[in-house]
């Protein structure tokens, strides 16, 4: 069901047919019951999953929060399947301010098993997985990658990645967001940008 799901949800996004909502979005409350979750999934194991909300982010803006949601949780989800011991880390930084748009930087780090270098290119790709060992102790679809660089185009941000074997990798995904007028009322985040 899980891949079926998957490939209904890639075959939309090719097809033009997934349409986003636009409502107001509380980025810390979308964040923490987020890291609440999976953290209940993680419980029993040797891995620190953290995050931190930089005070220059803020607060309110306009997105779909589902496909938001889906986002991070497909990184974070596999960085946690990648990394058997150490830390997942979610960081989330304001990069610019632009008139009424906020760049916003979703940094998801691991301590995990790394990338090939000449995988970086092809982790993106529809059933590309990073574990090409016949064994794979590592399950997957090979689908969540494509589908979250997909989604991310379609916010209208990018993706990058970077990742030493052995050693871990880092995700990043800049999306543009507009600011919502609640956050406006509340606080100027450009206040405190220097």
């Amino acid at each position: 069901l899980y891949l079926i799901n998957e490939l209904l949800e890639i075959s939309k996004i090719e097809a033009g047919k997934l349409k986003l909502i636009q409502i107001e979005v509380k980025l810390p409350d979308l964040v923490k019951n987020l890291m609440l979750t999976l953290n209940q999934i993680n419980k029993n194991s040797n891995l620190e999953l953290r995050y931190s909300f930089d005070h220059h982010v803020p607060h309110y803006v306009l997105s779909d929060p589902i496909r938001l949601e889906e986002i991070l949780e497909n990184l974070l989800s596999n960085a946690m399947k990648f990394t058997l011991k150490g830390q997942v880390k979610l960081q989330i930084k304001l990069e610019k301010l632009d008139d009424n748009i906020a760049y916003i930087n979703f940094i998801i780090s691991d301590t995990g098993i790394g990338i090939e270098n000449e995988m970086l290119d092809e982790i993106f790709d529809i059933f590309t997985q990073v574990e090409q060992n016949p064994s794979k102790k590592f399950k997957g679809t090979g689908l969540g990658l494509a589908i979250t660089k997909k989604l991310v185009l379609i916010m209208n941000g990018e993706i990058k990645v970077e990742s030493k074997v052995g050693v871990g990798s880092e995700f990043q995904v800049i999306i543009p967001f507009e600011v919502s007028d609640h956050q406006k009322k509340e606080v100027d985040p450009s206040k405190n940008l220097r």
